[in-house]
């Protein structure tokens, strides 16, 4: 493993430790009727960590012909979720900011960037053919994954930004209900027509 790339892991797991610490520990707890938000986006960015390290692993096991250069996207993508999240709690509980529609924007928009590189960064294809066991099918159906997570996330923003705050929360439920269910039903269409 390059030098690069090790201290690009270093770096992003220091800035989710002190992430993960300031969530838990800053002074006087978290105690706003808003801090929820914030705990919920650790564990997101905890989340997110789980899958970048699955879509590395996968591009290695599957040896994807241009596997280095996808997984350097992954770790810029992932260095830039946790720089945005530590220091968007670090202003949050600074309250220099204290609206978490700001937090629901960035994680938003980290989606709809994995979601215009997801059909080349992201090998494993489980979500869709644990259902349906074919090459054709899994690749449309991922691709159709990767547009309805870019425009869900380009509409989603918009909804969170000018709905009340009580809005958003279904708004980002739906697009995330959209993103198991709609490849699903797409999978299953593609795949009537093929073998019916």
């Amino acid at each position: 493993m390059k030098l690069k790339s090790v201290l690009l892991e270093i770096l992003i797991v220091l800035l989710m430790a002190g992430t993960f610490y300031i969530t838990a520990f800053f002074e006087g707890g978290l105690g706003k009727s808003t801090d929820f938000i914030i705990g919920a986006a650790s564990g997101a960015l905890l989340g997110f960590y789980f899958w970048y390290w699955g879509a590395k692993r996968d591009l290695k096991l599957k040896e994807h012909p241009n596997a280095e250069k996808y997984i350097q996207i992954w770790q810029y993508l992932m260095l830039f979720m946790a720089i945005s999240s530590f220091a968007i709690l670090v202003l949050y509980v600074k309250e220099i900011i204290s609206d978490p529609k700001i937090t629901c924007v960035m994680y938003l928009i980290w989606m709809m960037i994995v979601g215009n590189y997801r059909a080349n960064i992201e090998v494993n294809q489980e979500t869709i053919s644990v259902y349906f066991d074919d090459e054709e099918i899994n690749k449309k159906a991922k691709r159709f994954l990767g547009k309805i997570q870019v425009f869900g996330a380009l509409i989603t923003i918009i909804l969170v930004l000018i709905l009340p705050e009580l809005f958003n929360y279904f708004s980002i439920i739906i697009y995330f209900i959209s993103l198991l269910a709609l490849p699903y039903f797409y999978a299953r269409k593609l795949h009537k027509k093929k073998f019916a």
